[in-house]
């Protein structure tokens, strides 16, 4: 299992901490969020558009730092 920090465009304000969810994927990280919160989204997309409502960052903790690791993937709701 890897360690996402995810991005939530509904849920987020300014200070909120990232919610970090353990998954196989980004996407099925963020689709734990969804149902988590109850959003009536029926699946996410890949996009690069100005829809991303979600965003899985995958990172490593060591000694208490948080280390990137790969590219940030943003997602869009399909209803």
């Amino acid at each position: 299992m890897k360690t996402y920090q995810i991005f939530d465009g509904y849920h987020t304000a300014l200070l909120d901490e990232f919610p970090i969810i353990e998954a196989k994927t980004g996407k099925e990280a963020i689709l734990k969020l969804i149902k988590e919160r109850g959003y009536k989204i029926k699946s996410i997309k890949r996009s690069a558009l100005n829809d991303v409502k979600f965003s899985a960052t995958h990172f490593i903790e060591d000694n208490g730092c948080k280390y990137k690791q790969g590219n940030t993937v943003w997602y869009a709701p399909t209803f």
